[in-house]
């Protein structure tokens, strides 16, 4: 009997490591996506907030303005944020409390992620900006949402929902191959 339950929890265990690379996959691909057009959509927005007057006599000499060198720095700050943030999001589980996770819970999720990663280009323009500008307003300048397509974690939350399905076929089959042994052993037991 404990065999045939092995062979399910072997099988459980192969189909869950599969769902957690297709969806780690799909969470990569989806923050690269997000990385390779967000930090230039908000720095553009960025742009328009900053002071460049005083970057106008570089630009008349043919030297790039410093304003616009710490603005590509951030830029890049942000995307190489947002890049290596597939540990650092809060991706929707079914212990989190829910029952299905949703593609609204999942954009949820990189939203907040997002919101956090923008702060390289929050504290340029803040260092920058005009004098009537505090972190709030910034803030809520430089918000992604914009920028932001929820729609774009469908796949994602479908994934996620097969990731938490196959968690609990293996955690159902770990139960039924424990209880196996242990009927196993107590049949050996009887015997003797």
């Amino acid at each position: 009997m404990s065999e045939r339950t092995l062979r399910v929890l072997m099988h459980a265990r192969v189909t869950l490591s599969c769902e957690l690379v297709f969806a780690r996959l799909e969470k990569r691909t989806r923050l690269e996506s997000i990385a390779s057009v967000l930090p230039e959509q908000l720095a553009a927005v960025a742009r328009a907030e900053l002071d460049v007057e005083g970057d106008a006599g570089a630009r008349a000499v043919g030297q790039e303005p410093s304003g616009e060198r710490e603005l590509m720095e951030a830029t890049d700050a942000v995307a190489a944020r947002i890049r290596a943030g597939v540990d650092e999001v809060q991706w929707p589980t079914l212990e989190d409390g829910f029952d299905f996770i949703s593609t609204p819970d999942v954009a949820a999720a990189v939203y907040g992620f997002l919101a956090s990663c923008v702060e390289p280009l929050e504290d340029l323009v803040l260092l920058h900006a005009r004098r009537d500008r505090d972190a709030r307003t910034v803030r809520r300048i430089l918000s992604p949402r914009p920028f932001f397509d929820p729609d774009a974690f469908t796949a994602l939350a479908g994934l996620l929902n097969l990731v938490s399905a196959a968690q609990t076929a293996l955690d159902d089959a770990q139960r039924a191959y424990d209880a196996a042994v242990r009927a196993d052993a107590s049949e050996r037991e009887t015997d003797t």
